[in-house]
């Protein structure tokens, strides 16, 4: 919680912030930062860092977190397939959305 909690005020790529009407607005949030920094600074504190604290405190192998490279053939098949569907999905406008079948 404390990691996401710095995340949110700190790693922003955007500022948030309050308006009273004796004030004005406020920043809530630390200042922008760029996107880049923001990418990796969240890969880093949500992935990363979890992921190397749960193999040096339970000592475990990365294939026993599930990160290893598994039916590997069987997910390149998925890929060959979901690629085009995401491209043609992706192509068709927002209001075609809603009269798919969930």
């Amino acid at each position: 919680m404390l990691v996401l909690t710095a995340l949110y005020y700190f790693g922003r790529p955007d500022v948030i912030g309050v308006f009273t009407p004796l004030r004005g607005w406020r920043p809530m949030t630390a200042g922008t930062r760029p996107t880049l920094v923001h990418c990796a600074s969240s890969a880093a504190l949500l992935a990363l860092v979890p992921v190397l604290l749960a193999r040096w405190l339970g000592r475990l192998r990365l294939r026993d977190l599930g990160l290893g490279l598994g039916r590997w053939r069987e997910g390149l098949c998925w890929l060959v397939i979901g690629i085009p569907l995401a491209i043609v999905d992706g192509g068709r406008p927002a209001g075609d959305a809603g009269r798919l079948p969930p």
